[in-house]
């Protein structure tokens, strides 16, 4: 974490505006960004883009600081919109078809200085979802382990000539 956003947590000075943006090309615009707030939310990320984030009943569960290496985040998003509804129901039926993963990107935002987060964002993967007309419970993980394979690094015999050898 910044020092900005240390200071602003200790010094209960103001309260943190947690946003997050989902990522997929199913989507309209490619992302769909809600901040857990009661108005909208217009701030610059990190790549100099000016963007609004939807106002939304969001609910964010960050992760837990332990050794077990599992990173989850938590979303709920309560009375779901119709927006929002349509749009996960426009990811739903696409990754049907291709199974595209669905990024999350994370950020925190003081309402005092909307000019850049107030920390790095971090980029989740979505592992699971449940949703119904009411609520919509998104989990994402730091490091999906099932998505990674092993070796990390595939030798191919174009890239290393001596493994055609073996």
């Amino acid at each position: 974490m910044t020092n900005a956003i240390q200071q602003a947590y200790a010094s209960n000075s103001e309260t943190p505006l947690l946003t997050v943006e989902f990522i997929n090309t199913a989507l309209d615009g490619g992302s769909l960004k809600l901040v857990e707030s009661n108005y909208d939310l217009t701030a610059t990320t990190e790549d100099d883009d000016t963007v609004t984030f939807s106002k939304a009943g969001i609910n964010i569960s960050l992760p837990e600081k332990n050794t077990d290496g599992n990173q989850s985040i938590t979303i709920s998003i309560d009375n779901t919109n119709n927006l929002v509804w349509q749009e996960i129901k426009k990811v739903v039926t696409a990754n049907r078809i291709s199974r595209q993963p669905i990024k999350c990107k994370f950020r925190a935002f003081l309402e005092s200085d909307l000019s850049a987060p107030a920390a790095n964002p971090y980029l989740f993967t979505v592992t699971s979802s449940s949703i119904n007309r009411s609520v919509a419970s998104i989990t994402a993980s730091y490091t999906p382990i099932p998505d990674t394979f092993y070796p990390r690094y595939k030798y191919y015999p174009t890239i290393y000539p001596g493994v055609k050898y073996v």
